[in-house]
């Protein structure tokens, strides 16, 4: 409802609006200048709560207004209710004849207030663990007033009674409703990880004027947690015996099967499976079966298959995929992994020589001095070197190349596979004071591996 005020003199009037609600008690006081010729509306909210161009505010209170008016002047006042259809009915005229004094005019006038409410729903009854669900609700304004902006929270509850002081599961803003306006709101949910019945609602925030607060939350919805039933769900995990082998070198596959389901998995047929690629799938080249017994939940079977190398060179993958068996949970990892084999033609047994790193018996002689520089010459190499020569150098920097300043050789005999050989020469220190480097070179070998 609304009040509207008219002064059709040309004097200012001073209005005082009092009231009493449907309790029995008194409100505050409203108070508005209307200058001549100007009509002023009073919306419910405006004289519940204030507004612009008014002093005071009557205040919440309960149920309707009987509103008390007071002019200073004659001033008509319509009495407005807005009707189902949106259209205003004036219940209420009162006015003051021309120069009769001033008067008071009590007029029942309703102050149209709003009433929130909510219903809600959701998108399953029943689920399974971690499933996901929508929890819709619907805000109606079933009073007489507009409401204001507000906002629904979503609850999950231990009981069938939905109440702020649950489990707050998410919110949505909602906008101002009109008299009889709703707003349809949703939330995306994941069902507990424990079986069992819980009970989801919301609850909408109270606004101002709401004549009833005690509706504001909605019925409880029932949703059921179910455990899904147990299922078997057969894994598989590959081995090799060797990881490197010549063309046609026998060697052992071997695979794990385990049952990571909750129930049992019947007997069942695992497949040995040859790949060009990392990829270990039912359509490789299959190179053997086993047969594997019934597994209980969690149980296992070790299987192996005895296998040839191929005879061209070059990297093979192997692995082993378990037939599904009824009622399985998961078939998506029933191959294992690939594991690689790197097939290659033999090499002839080949040297290679190092020298270890020098030492001198007089890191500090005196210029001209005598020492004596030691090397060892290791053959790492598992293939015979025949005998070659060890030079020594003397550098300028840390390191010693054939380029710098030979200062000595040493013949060094035949070595066989990780054989090695000590040697050693006297020199004399450079005359000039400094710092030098000393090292040594061995002569490459035929058919060394590693020159470098």
């Amino acid at each position: 409802g609304e009040l509207r005020l008219l002064n059709a003199g040309g004097e200012t009037v001073e209005v005082r609006v009092t009231g009493t609600d449907d309790a029995g008690a008194s409100g505050g006081e409203v108070e508005v200048t209307l200058a001549p010729w100007v009509s002023r509306t009073l919306t419910a909210t405006a004289l519940a709560e204030g507004e612009a161009g008014l002093r005071g505010a009557l205040g919440a209170g309960t149920g309707s207004w009987r509103l008390r008016l007071e002019a200073g002047g004659e001033i008509d006042v319509l009495s407005l209710v807005r009707g189902a259809g949106g259209m205003l009915s004036d219940v209420s005229r009162r006015g003051r004849p021309a120069g009769a004094p001033p008067r008071t005019d009590v007029i029942d006038a309703a102050v149209s207030r709003a009433d929130l409410r909510v219903a809600a729903s959701a998108s399953e009854a029943e689920l399974s663990p971690g499933e996901a669900f929508e929890l819709t609700a619907t805000v109606a304004n079933r009073g007489e007033g507009e409401a204001s902006a507000t906002t629904l929270r979503y609850y999950r509850s231990a009981d069938a009674a939905i109440s702020p002081s649950d489990t707050q599961l998410g919110t949505d803003a909602v906008d101002a409703l009109p008299a009889n306006g709703t707003s349809a709101e949703s939330v995306p949910l994941a069902a507990p990880s424990n079986a069992g019945t819980y009970y989801y609602g919301a609850c909408v925030d109270t606004v101002a004027e709401e004549t009833n607060t005690a509706n504001n939350c909605s019925a409880a919805v029932a949703v059921t947690v179910r455990e899904p039933p147990r299922r078997p769900d057969l894994a598989v995990t590959a081995t090799l015996s060797d990881a490197a082998l010549e063309p046609g070198e026998s060697f052992s596959l071997n695979a794990a099967v385990r049952n990571r389901g909750g129930a049992g998995a019947s007997a069942t047929t695992l497949r040995y499976h040859r790949s060009a690629d990392a990829t270990i799938t039912t359509s490789d080249a299959q190179v053997g079966t086993d047969a594997v017994d019934a597994l209980a939940a969690s149980g296992s079977s070790a299987e192996s298959i005895a296998l040839t190398a191929p005879t061209t060179s070059g990297a093979y993958y192997y692995g082993a995929c378990v037939d599904a068996v009824e009622g399985e949970s998961d078939t998506t990892d029933n191959c294992s992994s690939p594991v690689r084999l790197d097939v290659a033609e033999p090499t002839d047994p080949a040297p290679d020589l190092k020298v270890g790193t020098p030492t001198v018996d007089d890191a500090s002689p005196a210029p001209g001095g005598s020492l004596t520089l030691s090397a060892t010459v290791r053959n790492a190499g598992d293939g015979a070197a025949t005998a070659t020569t060890l030079r020594y150098h003397r550098s300028a920097d840390a390191t010693i190349t054939t380029t710098d300043a030979q200062v000595g050789t040493d013949a060094v005999d035949a070595l066989a596979a990780s054989g090695s050989s000590a040697e050693s020469i006297a020199l004399a220190a450079p005359s000039a004071s400094g710092t030098y480097y000393y090292g040594a070179c061995v002569d490459a070998v035929p058919e060394e591996s590693d020159v470098a």
